[in-house]
């Protein structure tokens, strides 16, 4: 690349190249193993086969729960993906214990649930399909619903992620 760049006659000082032959083994017996690498011993499993099967029971139970949780991707009665959750049901706030912390806010799906000027949460009843989310959700149990306790909300959810 040098003499190149140089602009020099490239076979300058060059020796003729030798082309050597490849001789392929033959006879594998006559070539030295390498060592092998350290392998550290294989531990015995600690759980047996009950302790492990139960294991992946939770295991899948808590991938269901993941995998059915709300990622907001839209109005309950557009997603169709938990029907059996949604009845129609009207979010009540109890002015006296929410603190304004919002949270209903992020998790309702449609956007129905914002602070007033009071700085408490409001439900907006058009825009309310009655999924319970914000309920279910409201860490001082400010919210709740009309027709169904927080508890039948959480249980119906959990049933409905077991099928």
């Amino acid at each position: 690349i040098h003499r190149y760049l140089r602009g020099e006659d490239l076979r300058k000082d060059r020796d003729e190249e030798k082309i050597e032959e490849t001789t392929w083994v033959k006879d594998w017996r006559l070539l030295t193993k390498k060592e092998r690498r350290y392998e550290p011993p294989i531990e015995k499993p600690h759980l047996s086969f009950e302790e492990a099967k139960a294991y992946l029971e939770k295991l899948k139970r808590q991938a269901r729960f993941e995998a059915f949780r709300c990622l907001g991707c839209g109005p309950c009665a557009e997603c169709l993906a938990n029907m059996e959750i949604c009845e129609g049901d009207k979010a009540v706030v109890d002015e006296g214990k929410c603190v304004g912390c919002n949270v209903c806010a992020v998790v309702c799906p449609v956007g129905a649930v914002k602070k007033n000027e009071r700085g408490v949460a409001q439900v907006n009843e058009e825009l309310c399909k009655g999924c319970g989310l914000c309920a279910a959700r409201c860490p001082e149990q400010a919210i709740t619903m009309q027709k169904l306790s927080n508890e039948q909300i959480l249980t119906m959810m959990l049933t409905a992620l077991e099928r």
